[in-house]
């Protein structure tokens, strides 16, 4: 199939979503940036190695989200659309790889003898991968 390049005029609206966009990545860093980010850049984090493959899936599809927004902004649609398509993959790794690392540390909580802690941690990270699929739904219907 061949995509005709479809670009359109890139107008105030679309620089606030690129804006919007952004603010993205920047929440995601300020969020971890005391349990996770600030002890890598310094050295000192103490993770196990499942949460550095976490990270780094999951900074991809930071990453694959805001060159989406541009994409979509600045009128490179037929971009913005094949790139769309690979979402399609990455979102499937992201939910795979949030219910291994779910489950690998609540394993290892379990075999601390954490078991209240492992229940109680094992909550938000299910729910995100129930709640995720439908958002994921939403954007692939419109690739």
């Amino acid at each position: 199939m061949t995509m005709r390049a479809l670009r359109l005029p890139v107008s105030a609206m679309h620089r606030v979503a690129i804006g919007v966009g952004l603010l993205v990545p920047v929440i995601a860093v300020a969020g971890f940036w005391r349990t996770y980010f600030g002890p890598l850049l310094a050295g000192t984090v103490d993770k196990p190695s499942i949460i550095h493959f976490h990270a780094a899936v999951y900074s991809g599809w930071v990453v694959l989200f805001v060159a989406q927004v541009f994409f979509a902004s600045t009128g490179q649609i037929a971009r913005h659309r094949k790139w769309g398509r690979l979402g399609i993959y990455y979102g499937f790794a992201i939910i795979s790889v949030g219910l291994l690392t779910a489950f690998t540390l609540f394993a290892q909580r379990v075999q601390a003898g954490n078991i209240d802690e492992a229940r109680r941690a094992l909550l938000a990270p299910l729910t995100d991968m129930i709640v995720f699929p439908g958002f994921f739904e939403i954007g692939r219907a419109h690739v």
